[in-house]
């Protein structure tokens, strides 16, 4: 086992203005990183040197400890063993470590808070890569997870309590036998992430009673098996993503109120683009542009949507297809759709203003319900032909 050795200028800097702190060396000092942890108190800072370590981790009730890899570390976990736990911890940082497998996860936190990991990578777990039980305020910074077996991130509960607050910047998802991530919990967000082929869904907000105020913004989701994101709760959202390829919808609300979809862009989804499900109430999206779908572009079935500023273009089926009620579709364009552009098949009330659509091959605007139960009729709309 090759192992890094610590310059005195990092023992100078780790040391500076830390009076409480302990350096403890793994294997130098400690022969494995449990004896390390096991051993470390407050403010102390464990330097694994690089190699392959066969162990399983478990840092139990520890605060303000630093477990830092100097080269390439690997924990490589006994069969039936999560590779590292944290367990009732508070203010503890991770980085540079890496776990090869782990059952069933390769990195667990469990009622921890203030915690971070950084540069750290999981491949091959059994099931979860990583996942948070209860706890929050936890953050994940240029992580990978690769060919987890089943969710590559899952957050969700200790004892009832869910996890919330939690912050996932530019980590990368990498071919998970399930969703890239799943979220049982609130006021999380992910930020800037690369979700790569997952065979389900890239984002799902799983849980509608506490499935809450959760974000993805400024990500990639390439070519998830499922849709690219499937939202169950309220007052989540997606902002600035690109949704590539899905192999389902490209974004899926399948129940909860408030939900925002907005500035994203969804190339050639399977199914629809953005589509809400009966039940779901006030779905704002807005500045979207979407082409290609391989059904609709925009299917609003729930109730007091907010449509505004999208671009549906070449959808399979219809741009946009109105089966809500009371809903407001304001300044979208539909071209190019192998059916009709807008169509008003269902729902009544909805105020359609400022509209464009051309070059559908049905009708540009198709009022099925007609009888005047649809706003549209008031001189702001561009329709080519319109029907019945």
């Amino acid at each position: 086992m090759k192992h890094a050795s610590l310059s005195l200028l990092s023992l100078a800097c780790l040391t500076a203005g830390a009076a409480a702190q302990t350096i403890h060396l793994v294997p130098q000092e400690h022969p494995t990183i449990q004896e390390a942890v096991d051993v470390a108190g407050a403010n102390d800072i464990i330097i694994i040197g690089a190699g392959t370590y066969q162990e399983a981790v478990v840092v139990n009730a520890k605060s303000n400890l630093v477990i830092q890899g100097k080269g390439k570390v690997v924990i490589d976990p006994p069969s039936g063993n999560t590779g590292l736990t944290l367990d009732g911890c508070n203010n503890c940082n991770v980085e540079k470590i890496r776990v090869a497998g782990g059952q069933p996860y390769g990195i667990l936190l469990v009622d921890t808070t203030d915690c971070g990991f950084s540069k750290c990578r999981v491949d091959d777990s059994a099931t979860d890569g990583i996942r948070v039980e209860g706890g929050g305020d936890c953050s994940f910074d240029k992580c990978t997870v690769k060919n987890a077996g089943n969710d590559a991130i899952s957050f969700t509960q200790s004892a009832g309590s869910f996890t919330h607050d939690n912050l996932v910047t530019k980590c990368k998802l990498i071919a998970a036998q399930v969703d890239a991530i799943d979220v049982e919990g609130n006021d999380n967000t992910f930020d800037k992430c690369t979700i790569l082929k997952p065979l389900g869904s890239g984002f799902t907000v799983d849980d509608i009673t506490n499935g809450h105020d959760n974000e993805l913004t400024n990500s990639k989701v390439i070519k998830p098996g499922g849709s690219g994101v499937v939202i169950t709760g309220d007052n989540n959202a997606v902002r600035a993503c690109r949704l590539i390829g899905a192999g389902d919808r490209g974004v899926h609300v399948l129940q909860g109120s408030f939900n925002t979809v907005e500035d994203c862009k969804v190339p050639k989804p399977a199914e629809d683009g953005i589509r809400s499900e009966p039940g779901c109430g006030q779905v704002n999206v807005t500045g979207c542009k979407i082409p290609k779908p391989g059904d609709d572009g925009v299917e609003m079935d729930g109730d007091d949507a907010v449509v505004d500023g999208n671009r549906v273009t070449g959808a399979l089926d219809d741009g946009f297809e109105i089966d809500g009620l009371n809903g407001s579709y304001t300044n979208n364009i539909a071209n190019g759709s192998k059916d009709d552009g807008f169509v008003l098949s269902e729902g009544e009330g909805n105020t359609l203003t400022g509209n464009k659509a051309h070059g559908n091959k049905s009708f540009d605007l198709d009022d099925i319900i007609g009888e005047g139960l649809n706003d549209w009729d008031n001189g702001t709309n561009s329709f080519g032909k319109t029907g019945p």
